[in-house]
């Protein structure tokens, strides 16, 4: 008796921009709004969030999720708070060409999410999401 392999695993994932590569200089930066159930109530259950600096002289890079109920519109976008009571963010980021990512649970979000990434000094940086736990396969976001 072995063991079962996961077959097309990559099914059950979705994958979004959280913050377009660019060159961060001593500013924040939004990443776009990502509807975390288009259908409905049928909708990511949890997720990665992973964030990589580049080239530049940087000081600091700080990153975190941030949750809304209509995209900002009149409930602003803050801090998503994990089911633990935990802030949902990175291990700060102090070096070039690093990478750091937060695993996090989707049990008490709002309906929409955003990363949001604070730079202080100047360098290129990047994020992405990778959402799981959709119920419908394959799980698009």
């Amino acid at each position: 008796m072995g063991h079962q392999v996961a077959q097309d695993v990559g099914a059950l994932l979705a994958k979004n921009i959280g913050i377009t590569p660019q060159t961060i200089a001593g500013a924040t930066v939004n990443g776009t709004g990502i509807d975390r159930m288009p259908q409905g109530e049928v909708g990511a259950e949890s997720g990665v969030l992973v964030v990589i600096s580049g080239a530049g002289a940087i000081t600091s890079l700080d990153a975190e999720v941030q949750d809304s109920t209509d995209d900002g519109a009149t409930d602003a976008y803050a801090t998503l708070v994990d089911n633990e009571g935990n802030d949902v963010d990175i291990t700060q980021i102090t070096a070039n060409n690093a990478i750091e990512f937060v695993d996090f649970n989707l049990e008490n979000a709002k309906k929409w999410v955003r990363a949001s990434v604070t730079v202080v000094g100047t360098v290129d940086a990047c994020a992405f999401f990778v959402f799981g736990g959709g119920r419908v396969v394959p799980f698009t976001l």
